[in-house]
């Protein structure tokens, strides 16, 4: 199992060790090292030169095992920029690409196991469920003699989102690609270090599979278990 390798041009050590804010944003990192537990997590000055002959940082977080070549190794990984690559190189093992384990974040929300573009079965989580309520976590409290159930704040635009999708799949509106792509997205990185960068690289969902992924952050696994098991009573009756 082999996690990703990201290379920093021009960045300093000190700023990555202390989880700068703006050094990880420049380099699209934000969301990946959030979480990222110091225990699971390393930073170093590379020696000489690294992709792009520029010089800059190794950064990298790993789920259950480290990478095992942890470095600049243009033999044994595929480096790619981002953009120009004046921000951000990602190095891939093409031979052992990243699976679940690799950038699962320590913390998960409940939902489905569902098959993605490279055969292997990733969390993806359930944000509304099928009796309209909340699959994401809440708060709750009293307000006077009423109870009040919120969604957490960090939550309340995937909540909103949730709602189109729900709204798409009842035929009360449409998937746009740029929504899908955004939302498929989003979704993977709740439970996984993914984002638009890496999914240009790794590419887990497709044509073939984004309706699946979709569906199951609105529970739609669940409708369709209730449609076959209704079929069958009626095929019994």
């Amino acid at each position: 199992m082999t996690a990703p390798i990201d290379f920093i041009p021009n960045a300093k050590l000190a700023d990555l060790k202390a989880r700068d804010a703006r050094t990880l944003e420049r380099a699209w990192l934000t969301s990946v090292f959030s979480d990222a537990p110091e225990s699971s997590t390393s930073f170093f000055q590379l020696k000489g030169s690294g992709p792009g002959n520029a010089e800059g940082c190794i950064a990298a977080t790993w789920g259950q095992e480290p990478p095992g070549r942890l470095g600049y190794y243009p033999q044994h990984h595929d480096w790619q920029p981002v953009g120009d690559g004046s921000r951000l190189w990602i190095g891939l093992d093409s031979n052992d690409l990243p699976k679940p384990k690799d950038l699962a974040r320590p913390k998960q929300l409940p939902g489905y196991k569902t098959e993605l573009a490279d055969g292997n079965h990733w969390l993806i989580p359930t944000y509304r469920l099928v009796n309209g309520d909340y699959g994401l976590p809440f708060d709750f409290y009293r307000v006077g003699e009423e109870i009040v159930r919120e969604v957490k704040p960090r939550f309340s635009d995937k909540w909103e989102q949730a709602g189109e999708v729900w709204a798409a799949f009842m035929g009360e509106a449409q998937f746009s690609e740029e929504m899908a792509l955004d939302y498929s997205t989003e979704a993977l990185a709740v439970n996984y270090r993914y984002d638009a960068n890496l999914h240009a690289r790794l590419r887990l969902f497709d044509s073939t599979n984004w309706e699946e992924l979709l569906g199951a952050t609105v529970d739609l696994p669940r409708v369709l278990e209730a449609i076959e098991a209704q079929k069958k009573t009626d095929s019994n009756d």
